[in-house]
């Protein structure tokens, strides 16, 4: 049975301003084929404003990642330090080794008014290799 290699990749964000939809990160390529298992944001500057909350997806190439569509609110990222683990993929978290992983805030919720921090992916490398 072959093991399983696990790739973790930290990608800085700033959380928006605003509430139009946007990608956050765009384009990163991980280079070899496998799947997106989990992920989440680790704050790295408190998130402020009055009940913040946006809706942030992991997409591949142009194909929404089944699932991972979550909430992130204001109590969960308003400490230098906290961690807010985004939902589990359920399906399309399947990727080869030239497509894209990007990010995307959704048009909607309620603003943030600062704040930053790194998007944590967790990545299974495929038996198959590159």
């Amino acid at each position: 049975m072959a093991r399983k290699i696990y790739n973790t990749v930290s990608l800085p964000i700033v959380f928006p301003v605003g509430t139009s939809a946007i990608d956050l990160i765009t384009g990163y390529t991980p280079g070899y084929r496998g799947k997106i298992i989990g992920w989440q944001i680790i704050a790295s500057v408190a998130a402020t404003g009055t009940a913040a909350s946006q809706t942030i997806n992991l997409e591949i190439g142009t194909t929404d990642v089944t699932g991972t569509a979550t909430a992130f609110l204001l109590a969960g990222l308003n400490a230098i330090g906290k961690v807010a683990a985004g939902t589990a993929p359920t399906g399309a978290n399947e990727f080869g080794p030239t497509d894209t992983i990007s990010v995307e805030l959704a048009a909607s919720g309620t603003a943030f008014t600062a704040g930053s921090g790194h998007l944590i992916l967790t990545l299974e490398q495929s038996a198959r290799g590159i």
